[in-house]
């Protein structure tokens, strides 16, 4: 869980004026999923994120949704059409499945696994494709990845949710009546 203290606003139903102002006001905010909570400042960097890595945004930071081409949606597996990237000023928090490291690239390229993508600088050039070939990749459901290349940041998850949910699996009984 991530405590804010900050300035907050209740809106009222039909989207209008506020109803009350808190100058001190305190928000908590938990993911979904046990990982890691970090914040990410935006200004002159913004970010593209993977599914399921948002969690909040303040001051005048907003995302839209962009398309993506059609290479990077079908094998993407995530977010399928559009990914979700910043624009403003403010702080993002995104959140994780496990821990999140934070990878620098200068100029360089690098290659990750797509499941283990958290989010990337809106200035790297990526691309989303099979490692290991159509049939191989398709056979096993492995081998999506994300090749980045450029300077900027890359956030990566320590945990593939997919992967523990296949762990988990083996020891969920179903009963049969």
């Amino acid at each position: 869980m991530m405590w804010i203290q900050a300035e907050l606003q209740k809106l009222n139903k039909s989207g209008g004026n506020p109803t009350f102002n808190a100058d001190d006001g305190k928000l908590a905010l938990a993911p979904s999923m046990p990982g890691q909570v970090i914040a990410l400042e935006l200004g002159e960097k913004q970010y593209r994120l993977n599914d399921g890595a948002f969690l909040a945004l303040d001051g005048s930071a907003q995302y839209k949704m962009e398309a993506q081409s059609i290479g990077r949606a079908i094998f993407g597996g995530q977010g399928g059409f559009f990914v979700m990237t910043t624009q403003g000023r403010g702080t993002l928090l995104v959140n994780s499945f496990g821990s999140i490291k934070k990878l620098e690239l200068r100029g360089e390229t690098i290659t990750i696994d797509n499941a283990h993508v958290v989010a990337w600088s809106r200035d790297l050039d990526y691309d989303i494709h099979l490692e290991n070939g159509f049939m191989q990749s398709i056979g096993t459901g492995e081998g999506v990845v994300n090749s980045f290349r450029g300077t900027g940041e890359v956030y990566v998850q320590s945990l593939n949710l997919q992967q523990f949910a296949g762990v988990l699996q083996n020891f969920i009984t179903s009963s049969k009546g």
